[in-house]
């Protein structure tokens, strides 16, 4: 059986959360000892991890908006390569209460397992576009770089591992700009990312 596990996930300049906030699942040191607590993971460089956590804190302290970035994060992915939204605008809603941040984007990243492979993929993006996305896989325990996206002086740059198989050129061009390349490669049948695609489609966040 291939764990499917939520390793960590990272956000930044969304509702009222300003700087990077990290909600991990990594096992803290009083609890390393605790196998009744950990699972797992069969993964060399994260061995275990925490069977369940606890977000707690005052009220209006961002842990509704923790649950909510997850949620917006897996319905862009799920969404952004429908034809029906081409022309739509991003849900973006970055943290209002400063002149800094107002004009910012919003930034996501998770790191998962999925069918027994460690993944890190993550975007930034505001209201208009996806402004920088990457995927890294580590099928060996060793970092593989599959893809980068960046916005860049009017247009779009990207760089690919020669380990990332399939069509790429095509599916760049028909990458709209508030579009994933992630979710247009899985429109277009790439199968090499179908285990992230599916860890995402398969994430429940109440």
């Amino acid at each position: 059986w291939r764990h499917e596990m939520l390793i960590d996930f990272s956000i930044k300049n969304y509702r009222s959360i300003k700087d990077e906030v990290v909600f991990t699942m990594l096992p803290e040191k009083k609890i390393k000892d605790s196998d009744n607590l950990l699972i797992e993971t069969g993964i060399a460089k994260v061995p275990k991890l925490q069977k369940l956590a606890i977000i707690y804190g005052a009220n209006a302290s961002g842990k509704s908006n923790l649950l909510s970035a997850m949620r917006i994060m897996r319905n862009i992915i799920i969404g952004s390569a429908r034809d029906s939204v081409k022309s739509d605008k991003l849900p973006s809603v970055p943290f209002r209460l400063s002149l800094e941040t107002a004009e910012e984007p919003t930034v996501f990243s998770v790191q998962f397992i999925a069918e027994g492979v460690r993944y890190h993929y993550g975007f930034v993006y505001n209201e208009d576009r996806i402004i920088e996305e990457f995927l890294d896989a580590y099928p060996k325990g060793f970092k593989q770089s599959w893809f980068e996206r960046k916005w860049n002086e009017g247009a779009y740059t990207y760089s690919f591992s020669p380990s990332f198989s399939g069509e790429k050129e095509q599916i760049k061009q028909r990458t709209r700009d508030n579009t994933l390349f992630l979710s247009k490669s899985i429109d277009d049948n790439n199968k090499m990312l179908e285990p992230v695609w599916n860890w995402f489609r398969n994430l429940s966040v109440k």
